[in-house]
């Protein structure tokens, strides 16, 4: 501004008042001013454009009186400071009218030239910052709006990764013959999930089903997600042992994801069953244990077996190896496998609902459906957390056997 005569707009119906405005501009040792003046609103709104620099306006005129003038100029150059003249009685006016944009209000009677020149400056650099802040605010506004729809793509292929349809057993069964009953609820927290589980035929005979969590929210955990998803499909014949496919997707996630300033890790359970003999097998990385809830058993339990040890979670150490259970199932028998974002949930004074909650939980659907129990158990969870809408990432999958192919 230093380097550029200062364009001002004066619109003012008293002419000793354009005299004594004009004067105390005309005194400045550092600014200088044009000066165009209007005595009523028409005329004054005739003059206003973008190439103005500042609009000094008397909010009395013959053509408008209060509010609605400052309105009016607003609306017809809203990227020009507006600075307001007023007298004494018009203080509360002018503070209203600050408050909904204009720059500045200067009392008549008691400006000075420094007070009047330093207002008029103040006020053409605050609107240019206001200017900027409003194109910064639409450029984030136009970005965000296009992240919102690359998660909201991104959140559909991370559902597209989820089985759409369970493996039957035999192969040639349908839904309702099958020997095998599966059912799940996934429901990501934010608009992405680090929660994954996958259901596929390891063989004619035998199920996989793998749950894990990545640790975090949002996109990074969902591109570790997909990371596990192709490993899986590649690693997947390998679950007629668990312990071993564990292993081996350790090994691999190890090696791909660990980098020197960061550590991710995914704690993971995988459970192999056949539904020729009903053996079961199954091997831990630092996750939940599977619930089993036996037909003809008094009360849900954890899975657990010989050869269970703590082992941690994947993606820490690539020589780590996990071992594998092994158990029996019988017809009706159910396992139910899960994250720890379902028995973690808060209540309002801050308490977890545990897993003897949740084991609580489970054995009150057992007479029912599979796909009952497990609403239940979400159910449940929300009815305590006193909403839908959790807190962190939630994966439930069941499956109960039907049938067993040979005695």
């Amino acid at each position: 501004m230093d380097e550029h005569r200062i364009r001002l707009v004066l619109v003012e119906d008293d002419e000793e008042d354009y005299i004594i405005t004009r004067s105390l501009l005309d005194e400045s040792e550092r600014d200088r001013f044009d000066i165009q003046w209007a005595q009523t609103l028409g005329d004054g709104l005739g003059l206003v454009s973008d190439e103005i620099d500042a609009v000094l306006l008397d909010l009395t005129l013959p053509d408008s009186v209060g509010w609605e003038t400052f309105e009016s100029v607003r609306a017809a150059a809203p990227h020009v400071p507006v600075i307001l003249l007023t007298g004494l009685s018009d203080e509360e006016l002018g503070e209203r009218a600050v408050q909904a944009g204009a720059q500045d209000y200067l009392v008549k009677g008691s400006m000075n030239s420094p007070l009047l020149c330093r207002a008029i400056r103040y006020a053409i650099e605050r609107k240019q910052i206001e200017e900027h802040l409003s194109d910064v605010v639409e450029e984030l506004s136009a970005r965000n709006a296009e992240m919102d729809a690359e998660l909201a793509l991104a959140r559909e292929m991370q559902f597209a990764l989820l089985p759409r349809r369970y493996p039957l057993f035999p192969p040639a069964s349908d839904p309702g013959t099958s020997a095998l009953e599966f059912s799940h609820h996934y429901r990501p927290c934010l608009a992405l999930g680090g929660d994954f589980f996958d259901v596929f035929a390891v063989s004619d005979t035998v199920a996989a089903i793998l749950v894990c969590d990545v640790m975090g929210h949002g996109v990074r955990p969902a591109l570790v997600t997909a990371v596990v998803r192709g490993l899986v499909e590649e690693l997947g014949p390998l679950a007629h042992d668990p312990g071993h496919l564990m292993s081996e997707l350790n090994r691999d996630l190890t090696r791909l994801l660990q980098q020197p300033d960061q550590l991710i890790f995914v704690s993971a359970v995988c459970v192999a069953i056949d539904t020729e003999s009903g053996d079961v097998s199954w091997a831990n990385a630092g996750h939940p244990a599977p619930l089993l809830v036996r037909a003809e058993g008094d009360r849900v339990e954890r899975l657990k077996g010989d050869a269970e040890v703590r082992a941690p979670a994947m993606g820490i150490d690539d020589d780590e190896t996990y071992p594998t259970n092994q158990g029996k199932l019988a017809v009706g028998d159910r396992l139910v496998l899960y994250t720890d974002g379902l028995y973690e949930m808060l209540d309002a004074a801050g308490e977890e609902f545990g897993e003897e909650r949740l084991i609580a939980a489970a054995d009150a659907g057992r007479t029912g459906e599979l796909g009952t129990m497990l609403d239940g158990v979400l159910a449940a969870v929300e009815a305590y957390a006193g909403t839908v809408d959790l807190s962190d990432d939630v994966c439930l999958v069941g499956v109960e056997v039907r049938q067993l192919t040979q005695a």
